[in-house]
């Protein structure tokens, strides 16, 4: 409301005093105040759109990162495994294989 009396005010004021304001010079001036707000409104929401769809799209991005890079442990977490378990084949065989050798020795 105090942006449409200031809004108002502005177009009174290129009036010049001299000049009255008829009741249809004061209908064209609230329908051009109008028009002028219903443009910065048009403006705003495709201004909220466009911060929208960016910010959508951001998202997006940090999402898939974030998958890669969740997949990239995933993939580390199943090589430690996969090396650990053979270590412990190869150190387990190694150990039969001394176990093997001890009884012969002993025989």
């Amino acid at each position: 409301a105090e942006m449409k009396s200031k809004a108002a005010e502005m177009m009174l004021a290129d009036v010049p005093a001299n000049v009255t304001v008829t009741s249809q010079s004061r209908g064209k001036m609230h329908k051009e105040e109008r028009e002028a707000e219903e443009a910065l409104e048009r403006k705003a929401r495709t201004e909220d759109d466009r911060l929208r769809s960016e910010a959508r799209k951001a998202e997006g991005m940090l999402r898939r990162e974030v998958a890669k890079g969740n997949e990239t442990a995933r993939h580390i977490e199943r090589t430690v495994d996969a090396n650990y378990r053979r270590e412990e084949r190869d150190a387990d065989k190694r150990f039969r294989r001394e176990a093997q050798k001890m009884r012969q020795s002993f025989r």
